[in-house]
């Protein structure tokens, strides 16, 4: 279940520098004239619940094989993180709400609050998703886990920084 894990982190470290794209494009859309362009931030629509259910399933067979060292039941476990996880996608997509809206209306104060789940967000819950299914050997290889954890900051940085183009 290791491997399953991992692949579906692979595919949501693929997905969240995508979407670390969008956000930065949402986060330096320009405030005043054309607003046509903004069907283009339906990606964000199209690719957060993908990449939501991707970490959501390497969550749940991480915590389901003991990745947390929690009091609780590992069923108890699973529930909780997965709570925790689908409050923190109904924030991100609120806020993804929240500053569409003040675009529209010529608002930019929201749009500083992007970069937080454009990038910070999801690459926490993503590193916390890669701890809990390989957490039996990241101790006995931080190299390979540096290596891991710098490659999906810089691809969600990389794409934060292609799509903010202030």
């Amino acid at each position: 279940m290791t491997f399953v894990a991992n692949l579906l982190l692979l595919f949501a470290a693929l997905l969240g520098a995508q979407l670390a794209l969008a956000w930065g494009e949402l986060g330096s859309y320009p405030l005043h004239g054309d607003k046509s362009g903004m069907a283009g931030f339906g990606a964000i629509i199209i690719l957060m619940p993908m990449r939501w259910l991707a970490v959501a399933a390497a969550l749940a067979i991480g915590v389901g094989r003991g990745g947390l060292p929690l009091p609780i039941g590992r069923g108890a476990q699973v529930m909780l993180v997965l709570a925790l996880h689908l409050a923190l996608g109904v924030a991100a997509y609120q806020v993804f709400e929240w500053i569409t809206a003040a675009i529209q209306r010529d608002l930019g104060g929201p749009q500083k609050v992007a970069i937080g789940f454009g990038v910070v967000v999801p690459v926490a819950v993503w590193l916390t998703a890669f701890w809990a299914a390989n957490r039996e050997w990241l101790g006995r290889r931080p190299v390979v886990a540096a290596l891991v954890v710098v490659a999906v900051l810089a691809g969600h940085i990389a794409g934060w920084r292609s799509g903010y183009v202030r």
